[in-house]
């Protein structure tokens, strides 16, 4: 794939600008854009990458996602409400795979709400008997809910309702709080909307300064 592409930019370059030529070249493209995304899930899902753990500002990471699904947001003219509560502590997290979790659940919420739709994303403080303190970020659409048959079976590999998904983006999304000790759940889904959480542990005070507070 590395070497298609390599090949598509020189072609597209010494062929020039050529209006039906470059409407081709954009179908190849996205089209080979897909392919390294399911290829890159099927690496993720059997071969997970080896967690970079560090402390990290969970309001940060939630920033530069919506950044990521802004131009989505925008054409969809969907109404985004954020909101993060003031003092959260960092939690130990791989900075980039905890923004694939929330991009994969950022994206499915966009795809679940409808135009001029709303979408809410809330960051916590929340306990845990298990766990103990851990930040919550929950992921809510105002689309038209996950039937119950389905709710199930979300989190199963290779399980899809999408004609070109390959099943695996909540799978591996789980699969990746597991390793932080943490975990992702679907909290609720009816007709009004669904509900995702990402729940994170919050760093312990010996990986921080005692004031140290998102």
């Amino acid at each position: 794939l590395t070497a298609m592409k390599m090949w598509l930019f020189s072609i597209r370059k010494t062929v020039g600008h050529d209006p039906e030529l470059d409407h081709s070249f954009d179908i190849v493209s996205e089209e080979m854009g897909r392919l390294e995304s399911i290829v890159r899930n099927f690496l993720e899902f059997s071969r997970p990458p080896v967690l970079k753990l560090h402390p990290q500002c969970v309001s940060e990471v939630i920033d530069k996602t919506l950044e990521l699904a802004y131009h989505q947001i925008e054409e969809k003219k969907i109404d985004l409400e954020y909101e993060a509560a003031t003092g959260l502590p960092p939690v130990m997290a791989d900075r980039e795979q905890l923004k694939q979790v929330l991009i994969n659940l950022l994206n499915n919420a966009v795809e679940a709400t409808p135009e001029e739709g709303r979408i809410r994303v809330r960051a916590n403080l929340e306990g845990d008997r298990q766990n103990g303190s851990m930040v919550v970020v929950r992921v809510q659409d105002s689309g038209s809910g996950i039937p119950e048959e389905v709710q199930r079976r979300v989190f199963e590999p290779f399980f899809t309702t999408k004609e070109q998904g390959t099943g695996l983006g909540l799978c591996i999304a789980a699969q990746i709080m597991g390793r932080h000790g943490g975990r992702l759940a679907l909290e609720s889904s009816t007709g009004q909307g669904t509900s995702f959480a990402v729940w994170i542990p919050a760093a312990g005070m010996e990986n921080h300064e005692q004031d140290s507070r998102c």
